[in-house]
């Protein structure tokens, strides 16, 4: 349990570093690959807090949250290339 919670803090402290990159960065393809990597770190974290209180409702909710990230970045992608969202 103990490898778990280090395992936490390690992950929440590398996505506050990806959150500064996010905030520092100027181009907006940079900005939309940080998001997509937080939302990937949040996933991850979302699972190590599953496996710490051994309750498996929280994978239920990560599942859901990539789906929704996986959405909403072909969506950004589409605005992007096109300019519209069709």
């Amino acid at each position: 349990m103990i490898e778990i919670n280090y395992l936490i803090i390690v992950m929440t402290f590398l996505i506050i570093i990806s959150l500064i990159r996010f905030l520092t960065s100027k181009d907006i393809y940079t900005k939309i690959l940080t998001v997509n990597v937080v939302s990937t770190k949040i996933i991850l974290l979302i699972c190590l807090v599953s496996s710490l209180l051994i309750d498996r409702d929280y994978i239920d909710i990560a599942l859901v949250y990539a789906l929704i990230n996986f959405i909403v970045m072909i969506i950004v992608s589409k605005y992007l290339i096109n300019g519209k969202i069709q």
